[in-house]
Formats: structure tokens, sequence, C-alpha cells
């Protein structure tokens, strides 16, 4: 499993970056970024610590597979044979 923070929700609180230092860095504009490596079985606590103690719930856990999640939308059927006049 590794965690991704989601860059539309962090505010720079790095309350995340004080409780697992070594899932997470700050940028230049204090938003934090996790660094996206496998959490070892040691660190799964401290992951889960941040997790829970984001205001803006903006950390997640992701498959190790994956860097980010994908939205899947449903296909929508268009009908263009209809006219509006």
């Amino acid at each position: 499993m590794r965690l991704r923070v989601d860059p539309t929700k962090c505010r720079g609180y790095a309350i995340c970056l004080e409780l697992a230092p070594e899932q997470f860095s700050a940028d230049d504009w204090g938003l934090v970024q996790a660094y996206g490596t496998p959490v070892s079985t040691s660190d799964v606590a401290a992951g889960q610590r941040a997790i829970d103690a984001c205001p803006y719930q903006a950390i997640q856990w992701v498959d190790g597979n994956s860097r980010s999640p994908r939205l899947r939308l449903p296909l929508v059927e268009v009908n263009t044979a209809q006219v509006v006049s």
C-alpha cells in the first residue's frame, strides 16, 4: 500500500509530515506530497494516524500498483438523430 495526498484538498497544515515524516514532504508553498513509495509494515500505523489527523481528509491509501486512483465515469450514449428546431 502507498499513501496519496489529494493536491486539491491539501491546505498545508502538515500534521501528516509531523506524524509520518518518512512518508511525506512539503513543497515550496508548504503543501504536502506523499513520496509514493510502498509503506513498510512498521510505518502503517503512522500512515493511518496521518490520514486520521488530516483536517481536510486529503490523504488516502492506494494499492501498490497505482500512483493515483482513476475516476471511472459511466458512458453516456448521445442520440444525434434528434434535432431540436
